[in-house]
């Protein structure tokens, strides 16, 4: 089982409205996840072009990840932190 399809199969058990994911790269894990309706993506430079998936429910902030949560005040039901060397 791959991170998305874990983490669709936790959201699908509990009551989840919304999804941060920090260090989203390509948006592979992020753009599969499909049982959460609010969703974040955070990640100093994104290698791909995230305006085409963004809408009123999915929102993307090309920033380093202190800077997003120097501002934050959202609170996530469910967090995904992928770190990259």
């Amino acid at each position: 089982m791959n991170s998305s399809e874990r983490i669709n199969a936790i959201a699908s058990k509990i009551t989840c409205n919304s999804y941060l994911e920090v260090g989203v790269q390509a948006g592979i894990t992020f753009n599969a996840i499909n049982t959460i309706s609010h969703k974040v993506a955070v990640d100093p430079e994104f290698v791909f072009d995230y305006k085409n998936y963004e809408s009123e429910n999915v929102k993307f902030f090309q920033v380093p990840s202190d800077a997003f949560f120097q501002s934050n005040k959202n609170k996530f039901d469910i967090i995904f932190f992928r770190r990259f060397a």
